[in-house]
């Protein structure tokens, strides 16, 4: 599969993965990332995977359903955490929230950023199942059962 067919093959996945979550929580509250965004981002992390991207422009960011998750276009953990977690955590990027205590972001300190969770310990640990949050949110998300 080429490059344009590989990409137009990921918007076509997080298109549906947005109309499925606004169709089954219809208080979703998710816009996407602006032009102007995406270009900061592509500045401050030029590493940054195109799922990504493609996610940002495709689904966004906000909140999903009544406070059901959180999703953020990638802040610094010292937005959410204390000066000392926030430091352990250096190099890792936050992506989403559960309202309860977890946050899901990728460790930028790889060639390849890895998915995963920081639960209350504060301490970041790949998912083992999910390689990006858009499989996260179709298996935690969208998927019965």
């Amino acid at each position: 599969m080429d490059t344009a067919n590989t990409t137009e093959a990921m918007r076509d996945r997080v298109r549906s993965l947005r109309d499925t979550i606004l169709r089954r929580m219809p208080d979703s509250d998710l816009s996407p990332v602006t032009a102007a965004t995406l270009d900061e981002l592509r500045r401050d992390y030029p590493t940054i995977p195109d799922h990504l991207l493609i996610f940002f422009e495709e689904f966004g960011a906000g909140c999903i359903g009544d406070s059901s998750y959180m999703l953020y276009a990638l802040i610094d953990p010292a937005e959410v955490y204390d000066e000392a977690t926030a430091a352990e955590l250096q190099g890792i990027v936050l992506i989403g929230d559960d309202f309860a205590g977890t946050n899901e972001g990728y460790d930028t300190r790889l060639a390849v950023w890895r998915f995963g969770s920081i639960d209350h310990t504060g301490r970041f640990q790949p998912n083992k199942e999910d390689e990006t949050i858009i499989s996260f949110l179709e298996g935690w998300l969208v998927k019965p059962g």
